[in-house]
């Protein structure tokens, strides 16, 4: 049975620069940077089952593999030698297309470092036999091809059905051309005698002009399709695709009359798109070799996913799965994923290949960093170079780091700043000397270190969230307090419960016994305190998030935490007062207050700490107060999470302020403070990133360390003036300073508050 090549050529001299004369390639979305992301094609072998190729021709020097070609014509004389001199012309304009060396003269192929297997099936006028043809499948199969180019008619015989059988079954993806009769493919019959496998591995080009309008010549993708030989029905619409088919520029070894010999020429047809089809098949083999291992129906999957709609919309019967766009296929289908370190074969510090790894996914993986771990730049550093995968399982480069949402570095000056009307607090004094506070907004310090990456006074941070519900209740009598609240305010509920206003803490940030109390935003919280007698005084705090718990990634399932303090205030007028406290904070998905998800999931936490707090009466309104706090993180971790496992942490932090009263009328006041806030001393984090795939899919992962101690040691300054307006309202000068804000080394925040108060 005779087959024709499919294509029309004339013969011209060629004057331009090789990607202007390959100006398909653009169509299709092959660049320079993106046949450089798959090596330019390297180690991938076409066959090429044509008329032969010219293995000297300038562009084709060293792309041809010679002891390989052959020629399988039969029934007449064809030594091998003919596969790689082309007595026609077609094939070496084929391999061209797909292997051209980028030399900086002439033409470039699609792939250009791949090599070809040539074999010669048809004879000088471009005819052949079916017999010759898959004779020439199987040898191409079995001497190393990997993906065949068929710029041939189609015919469905028997003999060239099981060629591409076999084919499919080594894992060989098979690329015919559509024809040139401008009529709907096979005439829309459906075609039986292929295996599952097969119609999966197979496709078909169709030619379009430039404009990407269908040529004149080419035929459709029709109505018809395939029966497997299990029974399922395929259609030719869902394995066709089209490429630019008229008048291209390729080598060949045409000589005429007219023209003389030339090495380029001019063609057009079905011939022309289907090397384009069968190369860029070529380059996805390429970047990931395992699709052409395990899955070579993926990748034509994958080209016919993402085919440039053409048409009426979805895949029809003219256009088929529309045009070619391999720019589009070497980007992420579907929704990116991160490995995660419970597939792991090995702990060990070197790579590892990933046998039966979780995946999570990659949206919403974030980690708002702030508080004692500072910007987490450890982690962050961490997570350079590594990718993530598609429902293809194909590795993507990802910026991961950019999810670790934190302070950075730089300078925020901000000016004074009234407090709003919600922020008044009332107070109603009763005749036994007993309180009743409300606060429908806590009153805060410029420091405040519940309000996590952003404090009031200061400019927006990356974490900045919306505006939390916070409102505070606290009712004193005889020494007893009892206070609630929602918010952030537990910390400040905790230290007026435990002092009684009778220190020089109150109303300052500088405490940091009660560190972990701050660190959740947007708890339900309740605080008590009651005295022992001869001075002793104990108190308690507890503080429960659940989806209460704000955070910059959304809500926090589960925080919890308690506090008791036992403080000795001496009756009379004593020299000095100790408190002591203990606390604990149980933290999900969140360490140390940093909230967070997916991928970068730290898991539950849970923290423990002991301060000791002393304060000075130094006479003449004069107090000092000294406050250190220690604490210890038992870590826990997430099976979804690539963060495989974190040591203990150890935190510290300090504060001291001094204040007076009476400084220039009987009712004002002025303080100053020093503060170091809670911050990690110890403790490192272990991550199993990936950072691509083998040979066969499987996810390369590699174990990297990250310190979680800041890059920076935070120091605050502050200063506070206080006096009485008028009768129940008073004025409050807050200015300070942050020196390493944020624990981020060179950060620095200047501000001032202006802070009015009304009791009635």
């Amino acid at each position: 049975m005779a087959l024709a090549g499919a294509g029309t050529a004339s013969a011209a001299t060629l004057s331009k620069n090789e990607y202007t004369n390959s100006s398909h390639l653009a169509l299709i979305g092959v660049t320079p940077s993106l046949q450089a992301s798959a090596n330019y094609g390297q180690g991938i072998v076409f066959g090429v089952i044509d008329t032969g190729g010219l293995a000297t021709q300038a562009d084709l020097a060293g792309g041809i593999n010679t002891a390989s070609s052959a020629c399988t014509i039969t029934a007449s004389t064809c030594p091998n030698s003919y596969a790689i001199t082309d007595n026609n012309g077609h094939g070496t304009f084929v391999t061209s297309e797909m292997i051209a060396r980028a030399n900086g003269s002439g033409v470039v192929g699609v792939a250009p470092l791949a090599s070809a297997i040539e074999m010669k099936v048809l004879n000088a006028n471009g005819s052949g036999t079916s017999t010759s043809v898959a004779a020439g499948i199987r040898l191409a199969v079995d001497r190393g091809a990997q993906i065949l180019n068929l710029s041939l008619t189609f015919l469905p015989t028997s003999d060239i059905l099981s060629a591409i059988n076999y084919a499919a079954s080594r894992n060989v993806i098979i690329v015919f051309a559509g024809g040139n009769s401008a009529q709907p493919f096979q005439n829309s019959a459906m075609i039986s005698g292929l295996t599952d496998k097969a119609i999966a591995q197979l496709f078909f080009m169709g030619s379009t002009n430039a404009s990407k309008v269908l040529s004149t010549f080419s035929n459709t993708a029709g109505t018809g399709g395939f029966v497997s030989t299990t029974g399922k029905v395929s259609y030719f619409k869902d394995h066709w695709l089209m490429a630019d088919g008229e008048n291209l520029w390729g080598a060949s070894n045409y000589c005429s009359a007219q023209y003389g010999c030339t090495y380029y020429t001019q063609m057009s047809g079905t011939s022309m798109a289907a090397p384009q089809g069968a190369a860029a098949a070529g380059l996805l083999a390429a970047r990931w070799p395992f699709l052409l291992n395990t899955n070579p129906g993926g990748i034509v999957s994958i080209m016919m996913q993402t085919a440039q709609d053409l048409g009426v919309a979805g895949h029809d019967k003219t256009y088929g799965s529309g045009f070619l766009r391999v720019d589009l296929a070497f980007q992420p289908i579907g929704q990116l994923a991160l490995a995660t370190s419970g597939g792991v074969t090995s702990t060990s510090t070197a790579t590892s290949t990933l046998s039966s790894g979780k995946t999570v996914a990659l949206s919403g993986t974030a980690i708002g960093a702030g508080g004692p771990v500072g910007n987490l730049s450890g982690i962050t550093r961490a997570l350079s170079g590594i990718v993530a995968f598609d429902s293809y399982h194909r590795d993507f480069n990802v910026d991961l780091g950019s999810t670790v949402l934190a302070r950075r570095t730089g300078s925020v000056v901000v000016p004074f700043q009234a407090l709003s009307t919600d922020a008044v607090q009332r107070s109603v004094e009763f005749s036994d000397g007993s309180r009743l506070s409300y606060a429908g907004e806590m009153a805060r310090p410029l420091f405040d270190p519940a309000e996590g990456a952003h404090r009031a006074g200061f400019g927006d941070s990356p974490l900045r969230r919306s505006s939390p519900r916070q409102w505070s209740m606290s009712m004193t009598s005889d020494g007893a307090y009892t206070g609630a609240g929602e918010g952030s305010g537990a910390a400040m509920s905790f230290s007026e419960a435990r002092w009684i206003g009778a220190s020089a803490f109150m109303g300052t940030d500088a405490e940091a016994s009660t560190s972990l109390l701050g660190l959740v935003a947007d708890t339900h919280y309740a605080t008590a305190a009651f005295n022992l007698g001869r001075g002793e005084r104990f108190s308690f705090a507890s503080l429960r998030g659940e989806d209460a718990s704000v955070t910059p990634l959304g809500n926090v399932p589960d925080a919890y935490g308690f506090a008791a303090a036992y403080t000795f205030l001496p009756q009379g007028d004593p020299a000095w007062q100790v408190s002591l406290t203990a606390a604990l904070l149980g933290e999900s998905q969140m360490l140390l207050g940093s909230p967070s998800a997916g991928g970068l999931s730290f898991g539950r936490n849970g923290s423990t700490s002991v301060g000791v707090a002393t304060n000075f009466n130094l006479g003449s309104g004069y107090q000092l107060g000294l406050d250190a706090v220690t604490a210890v993180t038992r870590t826990g971790t997430s099976s979804t999470s690539i963060i495989s496992d974190m040591s203990d942490l150890t935190s510290v932090g300090f504060g001291a302020v001094l204040s007076k009263t009476g400084v220039a009328s009987d009712d004002d006041s002025l303080s100053f403070t020093l503060r170091k806030p809670l911050r990690v001393i110890s403790g490192t984090a272990s991550l199993n990133v990936a950072t691509g795939n083998d040979l066969w899919g499987n996810a390369v992962m590699e174990r990297r360390s990250a310190s979680l101690v800041p890059t920076g040691n935070e120091t605050d300054f502050g200063a506070t003036y206080g006096m009485m307006v008028s009768d129940g309202v008073s004025a409050s000068l807050h200015a300070g300073a942050r020196l390493d804000a944020e624990q981020v080394a060179g950060a620095l925040d200047l501000g001032s508050m202006l802070q009015l108060r009304m009791a009635f």
